[in-house]
């Protein structure tokens, strides 16, 4: 990962008041970060993008995957509903984060509603930060459920 949620201090988004960089900087930086690395290593490239409404900027950076970060309002059910072929994307996306504390769904729900829309993949949040939205010893059941349901390499 190149690097996490750069949106939030780029000039387009108003959520904190900090030296914004410019969109187009830091479009540039990650398009020549990533050909940079893939140069010199063979491990996947991406950045952690904040939002799904956010991959617009890293879709032509030369990334290998895209992904994003899901935190729904923790009183809503609310999930991703929009199937992964809609978003127009030519590589794979995953969500790379959703919370495993601080919310009513289980993480088996968020990683099922990834499956059926078509993502390559769900990323729980998280194993060792302590943060509110980090509960992981709370969804293992629910996760390893998923799992026994869904074995590698079948649908």
């Amino acid at each position: 990962e190149i690097i996490n949620e750069p949106e939030w201090v780029m000039t387009a988004f108003p959520y904190w008041q900090t030296s914004k960089i410019a969109n187009e900087r830091f479009v540039t930086f990650v398009r020549s970060t990533a050909l940079f690395i893939k140069a010199r290593a063979t491990q996947p490239v991406t950045v952690g993008s904040a939002t799904l409404s956010d991959l617009h900027y890293w879709s032509n950076c030369d990334l290998d995957f895209l992904q994003f970060h899901h935190y729904p309002a923790t009183k809503a059910k609310k999930l991703v509903s929009t199937p992964v072929a809609n978003l127009g994307y030519k590589i794979p996306v995953i969500l790379g984060e959703f919370p495993t504390g601080n919310t009513r769904i289980d993480a088996n729900v968020f990683i099922d509603q990834m499956h059926s829309n078509g993502y390559l993949g769900a990323l729980a949040w998280s194993f060792r930060a302590s943060d509110k939205y980090s509960n992981l010893a709370k969804q293992e059941t629910a996760i390893s459920a998923w799992i026994k349901l869904h074995p590698v390499g079948k649908p």
